[in-house]
């Protein structure tokens, strides 16, 4: 199995309302479906490795996911979904299996 399938597995498990908030709403659902706290962080504007930006971090022990707010983009958005992804292979024993077999299990992370 590759990043493609275990993503296309693991949203297909998504039950079809919650995914329908998070396609119309994502920070919204990230509160009210997934009890993750989102903060907004403007701060987080520095460059990371890979030559991104850091648009959010997630701190998913505590529930928590860091957002840098974008009001005249949507871009806010994408970040949200991204960090939930995170969340949702956390808690999928197979991807985490997949990942752990990979040559670099934290950028094969960041694809899947």
């Amino acid at each position: 199995m590759n990043s493609t399938e275990h993503a296309r597995r693991i949203t297909a498990s998504i039950d079809t309302d919650i995914a329908a908030h998070i396609a119309s709403n994502p920070r919204e659902a990230l509160e009210q479906d997934f009890v993750l706290t989102v903060q907004e962080v403007p701060e987080l504007t520095h460059r990371r490795g890979a030559d991104g930006w850091c648009d959010g971090l997630s701190f998913l022990d505590h529930d928590v996911v860091l957002i840098v707010p974008t009001p005249y983009s949507r871009r806010e958005n994408f970040t949200a979904v991204h960090e939930l992804a995170h969340r949702l292979v956390l808690e999928d024993d197979d991807a985490l299996d997949w990942l752990a077999n990979q040559p670099d299990p934290d950028r094969s992370c960041e694809a899947l």
